[in-house]
C-alpha cells in the first residue's frame, strides 16, 4: 500500500494562522496518542482574514488544524475512532468555516532505520529530521498516523489521498514515500 507525508501548504493570499493559543498541557500531550478531551478549546487568531480559508490551515502551530469538511470526511472512515476532534475558537475569519484540532491516536513503530536516512540532535538519539524514509515491510495497516520516533509529520494512505483529492480538500500537499 502506498503512503504519503501530508504537508500543510498555503498559497500567497490564503488565510493562515497568526497565533495558536492553548494550554501547555495540551501542547505537551498532543503527540502522545491519547485522547485529550475534555480540554479547554484552543483559540486560533487568523492572519489575512480576507484571504481564502483552507481545509488544512497553516502557520503558528505544527498541530493539524482542519475544517469541518475534513472532519466529516474522516468520520466516514471505519477507523474514525482513531481520531479526536477538538473544537477551536476562531478569531478574525471572514467565513463561517468551523475549525478543529485533529488529534491522531495511531502512532506506529514502522520506520526501517537501517534503510532510512535521518539526523539526530547532538548527543541524542532523538530524531531531528528525516531525509529518506523507509517503512518496515508489512508494518503499516492504518490510513492516517504519526511515526513513533518522530510524531510530528502526518502520514496517510493512498485511500486518504484519493478521498481528499476527490473532495477538493485544500491547504495541503502530499510527498511520496518511496
Amino acid at each position: 500500500m502506498k503512503h504519503y507525508k501530508l504537508v500543510k501548504y498555503k498559497n500567497t493570499g490564503d488565510a493562515g494562522i497568526k497565533d495558536f493559543i492553548c494550554s501547555e498541557e495540551l501542547k505537551q500531550r498532543f503527540y502522545s496518542g491519547v485522547k485529550l478531551s475534555p480540554t479547554i478549546n484552543p483559540k486560533i487568531v487568523i492572519e489575512n482574514k480576507s484571504g481564502k480559508p483552507q481545509d488544512f490551515i497553516m502557520g503558528g502551530t505544527a498541530l493539524p488544524i482542519i475544517s469541518k469538511k475534513v472532519k466529516e470526511l474522516l468520520l466516514t472512515l471505519p477507523e474514525s475512532n482513531k481520531f479526536e476532534f477538538i473544537s477551536t475558537n476562531v478569531e478574525n475569519l471572514n467565513s463561517n468555516t468551523e475549525y478543529w484540532v485533529l488529534n491522531i491516536l495511531d502512532i506506529l513503530d514502522c520506520v526501517d532505520f537501517d534503510k532510512s536516512e535521518y539526523r539526530t540532535y547532538n548527543n541524542s538519539e532523538k530524531i531531528k529530521r528525516i531525509d529518506k524514509l523507509v517503512f518496515k515491510e508489512g508494518a503499516i495497516n492504518k490510513d492516517i498516523f504519526y511515526l513513533k520516533d518522530f510524531p510530528v509529520d502526518i502520514y496517510v494512505s493512498e485511500k486518504i489521498a484519493t478521498l481528499f483529492n476527490e473532495n477538493d480538500i485544500t491547504g495541503y500537499k502530499l510527498i511520496d514515500i518511496e
